[in-house]
């Protein structure tokens, strides 16, 4: 037998076993919610059983969970005050090219042959200067000897600052950009005002409408809450009938679910799959691997004080503002390489599990494991439509 066909099941018996320990984990802070004398005892055992694992667990090599993207928040600034957002934007506050620099640097340090800068914010195109030094940096670092041969580059956006300027600046690059956009006028009103209530729409979907003509790769994303739902199918054929060809479909964090409302989404998501079926588009959720319950995201973000944190923690900072620090890994300024900081989604629950018990928050306990209870349905949903579409 080759190394690869032995090493091959050991990388995915790592991650089987941390799905495995998520799954613990979450009955155990299932019981602890619900109470009562049988689920407190039933909570008793799965810990006992839970710190048994972890001490297996403990030294294992964690290499299938390495960052291979880092995400730069470069500002907090924003032209609009989405409901859905976690980002706190009051601040306005920008990183400083140095940070930026610093960022990019440790990026470049990493062992693998690829890797991926993200940009976000705010919106990051108020910063277009610091986007622009930061690629220019990974780009130089690109050619040194043992530094990742490839950059793949993204950038979040909410399309209000895009021009002709910019695009042409991303286009050589082959970026890679997210512009959000959730459908027709009144949804798009309802869940993505402007500043001091401005109407933003027009502007924005021509802008839109532009990045579909400049040839720059992009997919809109469209996002559904609890009250908006329902007309989920209906957003997204507007959005393909405006001519865009990718979609994907997020679902609010930070909010509760009703069973009633996930139903919903599932329900709008299979009539999104059977219209992206009959050729109008490509749902993304279907045809690119996301790690879901996406509340457990265990990407790297550099935050605009210079902070590394855990996704996780940073979009929810603004609904639970003081579990934010925990999430906190290193500063950049003293970082060592980002494969130190690796982390899984379980890692991730554990650091909420710990925070809640402590905190005695729970508001916060229900509102994390209703989304998780949201994430795993949504990747049922998903692991049953590629079946479907393999056979």
């Amino acid at each position: 037998m080759s190394e690869l066909a032995v090493r091959a099941p050991a990388a995915a018996l790592e991650e089987r076993d941390d799905a495995a320990l998520l799954s613990l984990l979450y009955r155990r802070e299932k019981a602890l919610l619900l109470g009562g004398p049988a689920r407190l005892e039933r909570a008793r055992l799965l810990s006992a059983r839970l710190a048994r694992a972890l001490r297996e667990r403990r030294g294992r090599p964690r290499a299938s969970f390495d960052p291979e993207r880092l995400i730069l928040l470069v500002t907090t600034a924003c032209q609009l005050r989405c409901t859905y957002c976690g980002i706190d934007k009051d601040s306005g506050e920008s990183m400083s090219e140095a940070t930026a620099r610093r960022g990019v640097e440790l990026l470049m340090a990493s062992r693998r042959p690829s890797v991926q800068l993200q940009f976000f914010g705010g919106d990051p195109l108020l910063r277009f200067d610091l986007i622009g030094s930061a690629v220019a940096r990974a780009e130089a670092l690109k050619k040194r000897p043992g530094a990742p041969a490839q950059v793949r580059y993204m950038l979040t956006t909410n399309g209000h600052a895009l021009d002709a300027r910019k695009l042409s600046f991303f286009k050589p690059l082959d970026f890679l950009i997210e512009f959000s956009f959730d459908g027709r006028y009144e949804t798009f009103q309802a869940q993505r005002p402007g500043l001091g209530g401005r109407d933003f729409y027009a502007k924005i979907r021509r802008n839109l409408d532009a990045l579909r003509r400049s040839g720059v790769r992009y997919y809109v994303i469209a996002v559904a809450t609890p009250e908006s739902v329902a007309g989920l199918s209906e957003n997204v054929d507007y959005i393909a009938s405006l001519g865009h060809r990718r979609i994907q479909v997020n679902y609010q964090l930070g909010r509760f679910w009703s069973r009633d409302a996930v139903r919903t989404l599932l329900s709008q998501m299979g009539r999104v799959a059977r219209s992206a079926a009959r050729g109008r588009f490509e749902l993304i959720n279907a045809t690119v691997v996301r790690r879901e319950p996406t509340v457990l995201n265990s990407e790297l973000v550099i935050d605009v004080d210079g902070g590394i944190y855990r996704e996780t923690g940073m979009f929810m900072e603004k609904d639970f503002q003081e579990h934010k620090r925990n999430f906190l890994v290193a500063d950049v300024g003293a970082a060592r390489l980002l494969e130190s900081y690796a982390a899984s989604p379980f890692d991730n629950f554990l650091l909420f599990s710990r925070l809640w018990a402590r905190s005695g928050n729970a508001l916060f306990r229900k509102i994390v494991l209703n989304n998780i209870e949201v994430g795993l349905a949504v990747d049922r949903w998903t692991r049953g439509l590629a079946r479907g579409a393999a056979s």
